[in-house]
């Protein structure tokens, strides 16, 4: 896999950002147990996506984003990009959303591999 910037991108070269996509690939089973948690209910406050680089974590948490910031959504998780919340996530100036990111706590210093409690809790 190419390398990626992690204090600036999402995404690999050769394909589109997470948040341009509008379907996600090869996650049938990810997306069926989040919809149904949430049709439930029982949608959890917090879920850990993890995986190699490139197999669409990003895609899926900006699918999920979509699809719960939607209020017309329906059962499916695909929304339509071209609904303005849609259009505001791709943006990222949806009131509703904020990207948290890993970055260094100065220029001097390395991107951790983490996310800081610190950093979240800001």
């Amino acid at each position: 896999m190419l390398p990626l910037d992690p204090t600036t991108d999402d995404r690999l070269p050769t394909a589109p950002h997470p948040r341009e996509a509008s379907q996600v690939f090869g996650q049938d089973e990810a997306v069926t147990t989040f919809v149904k948690a949430f049709q439930s209910g029982r949608l959890h406050h917090a879920w850990i996506l993890s995986g190699p680089q490139g197999v669409g974590k990003a895609t899926f948490a900006y699918q999920a984003a979509r699809f719960l910031l939607d209020p017309q959504r329906g059962d499916a998780f695909a929304v339509d990009p071209a609904h303005v919340s849609s259009r505001q996530i791709l943006a990222l100036s949806h009131p509703d959303l904020h990207v948290l990111r890993r970055k260094a706590e100065n220029e001097k210093k390395p991107v951790p591999n983490e996310i800081s409690v610190d950093l979240a809790r800001d």
